[in-house]
């Protein structure tokens, strides 16, 4: 979905803002996403793998996201992130 939002925005589709009418959306599952990324929050769901295994495809995205949206705050945890685990 993140990279649909990257075509939408060429074709100029916002995505990345489009809510559904119960309010769930893509920044917001960015939103939902990042303590269990940049902090030690555990994940409290089943889960079919281990999250740990693709926390840097996530900041890869976060930081995508961030640029393309102009998003400093993703921008910087993405940057935070990277540089700790360098």
């Amino acid at each position: 979905m993140s990279i649909l939002t990257v075509f939408g925005k060429r074709f100029g589709i916002d995505l990345w803002n489009y809510e559904t009418p119960d309010g769930r959306g893509i920044e917001k599952a960015y939103e939902y996403f990042i303590p269990y990324i940049t902090t030690d929050k555990k994940w409290e769901y089943q889960q079919l793998g281990n999250l740990d295994d693709h926390k840097s495809d996530f900041v890869s995205l976060l930081e995508r996201a961030g640029k393309t949206f102009n998003e400093k705050k993703y921008i910087e945890l993405a940057e935070q992130y990277l540089s700790i685990n360098d």
